[in-house]
């Protein structure tokens, strides 16, 4: 949220667990060379893959999260657990391990049945809930995170940015806007 309102979101180097969201590039924060900030970038896609996406990913494993089957897919992936979906329903668990009922039942597809995390999160939280389209209701709007874990189509121009439904949008077919649907691997996409 800090980034997509147009602040100044900083993270800790080393230590993910500090983070602030400035006004803008004057923040202490900024001028102190141990963060990182998505100020340093012109372009705000590329800020937000760095900072929001990259940083992020290292405060995840940093800070475990305390198991819980109400985990969102991206959440529970990433702190180690194991994320299904029931194929063709809205059915949808954080396991803790791969030895729960859902990951033996060929109905069910889990996050555990891949070796590679961005394979994982790709095959069960984009192209899964993609097709269910989560519990999330679609609105432009949406912030990138809750566009993208959902299955729509998060497309940016500078500092202009919309939720779209699908690959359809105007913003899509136009080359000029940077869109999530032109990429295959989720974190490349946020």
């Amino acid at each position: 949220m800090c980034v997509d309102n147009g602040y100044n979101f900083c993270v800790k180097d080393g230590d993910n667990l500090a983070q602030v969201c400035c006004a803008d590039a004057t923040c202490a924060q900024a001028k102190d060379s141990s963060y990182s900030c998505t100020s340093s970038f012109k372009d705000f896609a590329q800020a937000k893959n760095a900072i929001c996406v990259e940083k992020l990913a290292q405060t995840k494993t940093a800070a475990k999260v305390a198991h819980s089957e109400t985990l969102g897919c991206n959440v529970c992936v990433d702190n180690g657990f194991n994320f299904c979906t029931k194929k063709d329903d809205f059915a949808q668990i954080c396991c803790s391990d791969a030895s729960c009922a859902q990951a033996k039942d060929n109905s069910w597809s889990c996050s555990s049945s891949f070796t590679d995390l961005a394979q994982a999160k790709n095959a069960v939280c984009v192209n899964q809930l993609a097709q269910t389209k989560s519990k999330v209701a679609h609105s432009e709007g949406l912030s990138c995170n809750t566009c993208v874990d959902n299955g729509y189509n998060f497309c940016t121009k500078d500092f202009a940015q919309i939720c779209c439904l699908d690959a359809s949008c105007a913003q899509a077919k136009d080359n000029t806007w940077s869109c999530s649907n032109g990429f295959t691997d989720l974190a490349q996409a946020k």
